[in-house]
């Protein structure tokens, strides 16, 4: 779904002028506010990894295929590419270690 709404904002709205930012979640209250489970520190460094590897493998390879510990993807396809590919931030903070 991210893949597709930033290619979609790239192509047809921002005149190539779109960036992602990717953030592995800090505060443990808004993460289970929306579902999700809290995993530690570096736990939500690697499946945001693994995030970004899915949508710039959506973004950039026909039939994308991808399995990993947090995502898995079998033919993925994403037909309105983002031309140019765009950059992908990432937030986060060294400091706390949770």
């Amino acid at each position: 779904m991210a893949a597709n709404l930033s290619a979609n904002i790239q192509n047809q709205l921002s005149n190539g002028r779109f960036a992602l930012s990717g953030i592995a979640g800090w505060w443990k209250l808004e993460i289970e506010s929306y579902g999700d489970i809290w995993l530690p520190h570096s736990d939500r460094y690697a499946r945001l990894e693994e995030y970004i590897d899915v949508i710039k493998g959506l973004w950039t390879v026909e039939n994308f295929n991808y399995v990993g510990k947090y995502y898995t993807i079998k033919g993925g396809i994403l037909a309105d590419k983002p031309i140019p590919t765009p950059p992908i931030f990432i937030a986060g903070d060294i400091r706390s270690g949770n």
